[in-house]
């Protein structure tokens, strides 16, 4: 989506670019005035009836590199400003995964709480990898490293 908003940016400004050339090519004279309904008329060439004309001055001449110029800072700043955008998206999108691995990383140290507090006899895996049963005070020790846990990264 934000390609297309790109290219219908561009796309106005090449058109008023054209407009600004043209601009200075065609020097007419404008003409302004009411009639008698209250409309307002723009002309090229002045109304037949009575009524009070205002000669409108052309726009002044646009030097054309001068408004390439400012087109290419209009086009840099676009892009700069689009860039932006797609790294504050990315920074978000990195803190919502940083904050659901946070999430789940506390949900798993209260399950694990939940069962070294319910079960009285809990195992751990020793250094073989053989499945032992944890001595009370190996229990306790984890309970309250994994109650520091939670303070620290649930909290």
């Amino acid at each position: 989506m934000g390609s297309i908003k790109m290219c219908d940016l561009t796309v106005k400004m090449n058109i008023a670019l054209i407009m600004l050339l043209i601009s200075t090519v065609s020097t007419a004279e404008m003409y302004k005035w009411v009639d008698e309904n209250g409309d307002t008329h723009y002309s090229q060439s002045p109304p037949v009836s009575d009524v009070k004309v205002e000669k409108i001055a052309p726009p002044p001449a646009v030097d054309p590199s001068n408004a390439q110029q400012d087109l290419q800072r209009t086009v840099e700043k676009v892009n700069s400003l689009r860039e932006e955008r797609l790294v504050a998206r990315e920074n978000q999108e990195k803190e919502k995964d940083e904050e659901k691995r946070k999430k789940e990383q506390c949900q798993q140290l209260k399950e694990s709480l939940n069962s070294l507090t319910v079960r009285p006899r809990a195992n751990k895996v020793d250094e073989e990898g053989n499945l032992v049963r944890m001595t009370e005070e190996e229990r306790q020790e984890k309970i309250e490293n994994t109650k520091q846990q939670m303070k620290e990264k649930c909290s």
